[in-house]
């Protein structure tokens, strides 16, 4: 085989998934079952599934692309980012593997900004803004992750745990299944006092939960975080009830959602703005001098920076992206790269 028919085969092969894509995105939706023991950190084969058909639709939408077929390539981009969207099943391994996806076709689309027609660009802008629409959605996050953790404890109430529950196996030193001292505690754990525990627990995170839900009220621009201090630091060794209420109760994992959530929501606010820059090229044959000239004081606003997104008109295009927030966030592009020093220290995409 040729590489151009290797090529043409791959294509036709991604082709046939793509309407399997949008055949399922037809479907009548339905929605997660209730969370069950075996549901705590969700269905990691399926989301690693879906993450891979996802690349497989980015690498048809590259291949249509090189071969001057922009509206194939759109087309595909629509139907992974519905996927993605649907896949959103209100959780936060589901939030954070779908922004990945989100991530990836939105480099896919800086690398071809020009190349879109405007017809394209309606499409896109309409993706856009119905990501945009859904600002409630980390909100139903974090009660859905205290709905699956209390599903947990109900589990845990059933019988008295032994150190294994806190041990650390990521860290040996500090395991606390080996530790004499936490090994000696619940040796005089009863089952009142478990009891009780438990209920501590189940308060303390009920009562983050509701600082979280007042940090996501009203406009977007006046949302917070206490970025990684949601939670608190597992204690090593393990000497009263407090310790182990200290441990249960930790909600760090929360904080995972800070970035992603806000820089998804920033690169969207982005793409719908994209949309307009080219859509005034195509009808002009130049660029804007202004996003004054193509949007709204509503669009242009960006709730991440509190102020309005930067954009300069450049001799061979343009530069469009949003300040940040300070603490938060760095500048964010379309196509974002992760701050140095980071464990992703890299551009998304392409796959």
């Amino acid at each position: 085989m040729t590489p151009l028919a290797a090529i043409r085969w791959q294509s036709k092969v991604l082709g046939n998934a793509l309407a399997l894509v949008e055949k399922g995105n037809n479907l009548p939706y339905s929605p997660p079952p209730p969370p069950t023991i075996d549901s705590i950190g969700g269905d990691f084969a399926t989301y690693a599934g879906h993450r891979s058909l996802a690349k497989s639709m980015v690498d048809y939408a590259w291949l249509q692309l090189s071969e001057g077929q922009p509206s194939e390539a759109t087309r595909a981009l629509i139907a992974t980012a519905s996927m993605s969207s649907r896949s959103k099943d209100e959780s936060l391994i589901a939030y954070l593997v779908s922004s990945a996806v989100d991530s990836i076709l939105l480099a896919l689309v800086n690398n071809f900004l020009p190349v879109f027609t405007p017809k394209d660009w309606d499409r896109l802008e309409r993706m856009a803004a119905d990501q945009i629409a859904d600002s409630g959605l980390f909100v139903r996050i974090y009660e859905n992750e205290f709905k699956l953790m209390s599903v947990f404890d109900a589990e845990m109430r059933k019988e008295l745990p032994d150190a294994g529950l806190l041990q650390d196996t990521d860290d040996e030193e500090s395991n606390a299944f080996k530790d004499p001292v936490t090994l000696a505690y619940f040796k005089t754990l009863t089952m009142p006092r478990w009891q009780a525990i438990l209920d501590r627990v189940v308060n303390l995170r009920l009562q983050r939960l509701n600082v979280i839900k007042q940090r996501l009220r009203g406009p977007e621009s006046e949302w917070t975080f206490n970025h990684g201090q949601d939670g608190s630091d597992f204690p090593s060794v393990i000497r009263n009830d407090s310790d182990v209420v200290q441990n249960l109760s930790d909600h760090s994992a929360f904080s995972s959602l800070d970035v992603p959530a806000f820089r998804s929501r920033a690169q969207f606010r982005l793409l719908l703005l994209h949309g307009r820059i080219n859509r005034y090229r195509w009808n002009h044959l130049n660029y804007p001098n202004g996003l004054t000239d193509v949007a709204t004081e509503v669009e242009i606003f960006d709730p991440l920076s509190r102020k309005q997104f930067v954009y300069q008109k450049l001799e061979t295009g343009y530069k469009l992206v949003s300040s940040g927030r300070e603490g938060l966030i760095g500048e964010v592009a379309l196509k974002y790269r992760r701050p140095p020093g980071t464990a992703n220290d890299r551009e998304d995409g392409p796959p």
